[in-house]
């Protein structure tokens, strides 16, 4: 099994994408689906945080994570108590390389905004950074995360009016 990213990106009044977490490991489809759940469920809506919680879950629709949208679109009341209506499919119409080009100059603009404190940062920017056209990159599940976060915030406009928006993919 390959890796897999779980990122949860906020787009926020300043017009930037932070990203406020990450869980990146590997995962067999039993564990993936208990750590999907569990990292849904600590940023969905709860009582107290009004002003936060999620307004879309994306998975990539590819290899495990079609599973993992299958079983987690027939569990209703999973999906309601993270209120939302179903876990999104991210279709992939273009290559990893055409998808940075077309986001690379917002990260490269300050559009992306990373903890100063996180345990995973040093790993997380060392993929970020390593990403190259050539392909000879080690990983880039953190990646496809953050591409998908700055296409789905910022270029499409998919924030769904509120200020915190969960991009997730496995």
């Amino acid at each position: 099994n390959d890796y897999s990213a779980l990122g949860c990106f906020a787009l926020c009044a300043d017009g930037r994408v932070y990203l406020m977490d990450l869980a990146h490991g590997r995962w067999e489809a039993p564990e993936l689906l208990v750590k999907f759940k569990a990292f849904v469920s600590v940023h969905a809506f709860s009582v107290g945080r009004t002003h936060c919680g999620l307004s879309r879950v994306a998975v990539e629709d590819k290899a495990s994570g079609t599973g993992l949208i299958q079983t987690v679109n027939l569990d209703s009341a999973q999906l309601a108590e993270w209120g939302v209506y179903s876990v999104d499919g991210i279709q992939r119409n273009t290559d990893k390389v055409s998808r940075m080009a077309g986001v690379s100059t917002w990260i490269e603009a300050g559009a992306l905004v990373l903890p100063r404190n996180a345990p995973w940062l040093a790993a997380y920017t060392r993929e970020l950074t390593a990403f190259n056209r050539q392909m000879s990159h080690a990983h880039d599940d953190c990646v496809d995360i953050t591409m998908d976060a700055i296409q789905d915030l910022l270029i499409d406009n998919k924030s769904v009016g509120v200020d915190y928006v969960a991009a997730m993919r496995v």
